[in-house]
């Protein structure tokens, strides 16, 4: 996987990704701030085919519709891309905080018109946020929810499951996304053993830190309290 660093305007935008890059050992393409961000595109287009890289992701700036240098160079970046490699880009994902309402459902349609946006990424549903606005844009433009930020981890962007966003603006909560992760981090021997020792009277500190260290992998307890139906309130609370 190789990263490009395509903001170069919003300060610490660069180092925010290169950061992110060496916590989870992939490559970064990048130039200085203030840079032409389709350079950078051209630069990582090449490396990638050059070095045999199987995925590239291409980082843009955040930018308003109603700006339209900043779609012009949105428009250019894509021509670079799909110059330097037959079929690219493909997949243009445009990410929408869920907490603009109507708002997003206006940016949604100009970049549909500007650089055909394959996919959603709708961020913050961890807050108070329910993500109504999803049904408005699948309905409306056709455009796929692919992901979904539950928080600013790394493992908080999940892939987008109709059924559990149903159940989160109903109030139900992500029950199912919660099991995935108490799953996927917990081992399940050692949580056996330690359950053993507690049942036993056997329970010692040093069991308590090794559950401790498990529950650590989980995240913050605000984190999962969110998860949980009938807690977000009291998470932000």
């Amino acid at each position: 996987v190789l990263l490009a660093a395509g903001d170069t305007f919003r300060a610490g935008a660069i180092e925010q990704l290169a950061t992110w890059a060496k916590k989870i050992g992939v490559d970064i393409v990048y130039k200085d701030a203030g840079s032409d961000p389709s350079s950078v595109m051209f630069d990582a287009v090449n490396k990638a085919k050059n070095e045999g890289y199987d995925v590239l992701l291409c980082d843009t700036a955040g930018r308003l519709q109603n700006k339209v240098n900043l779609m012009a160079e949105l428009e250019k970046i894509k021509r670079v891309i799909s110059r330097e490699l037959d079929g690219a880009p493909h997949e243009t994902l445009l990410t929408i905080d869920a907490t603009t309402g109507q708002n997003g459902m206006q940016q949604a349609k100009i970049f549909m018109e500007c650089c055909q946006v394959s996919g959603i990424i709708l961020t913050k549903l961890d807050g108070t946020a329910k993500g109504g606005i999803v049904l408005a844009i699948r309905n409306e433009l056709g455009i796929p929810i692919k992901y979904v930020g539950l928080g600013e981890k790394l493992d908080d962007l999940e892939i987008f499951h109709q059924d559990r966003i149903a159940d989160s603006i109903l109030g139900i909560g992500y029950v199912v996304s919660l099991v995935e992760k108490v799953q996927s981090e917990i081992d399940e021997k050692q949580a056996r053993k330690t359950t053993n020792r507690f049942m036993s009277g056997k329970f010692d500190l040093n069991d308590m830190l090794e559950t401790l260290q498990q529950c650590n992998k989980l995240g913050s307890m605000g984190g999962l309290l969110k998860l949980i139906p009938g807690m977000p309130k009291i998470a932000e609370e």
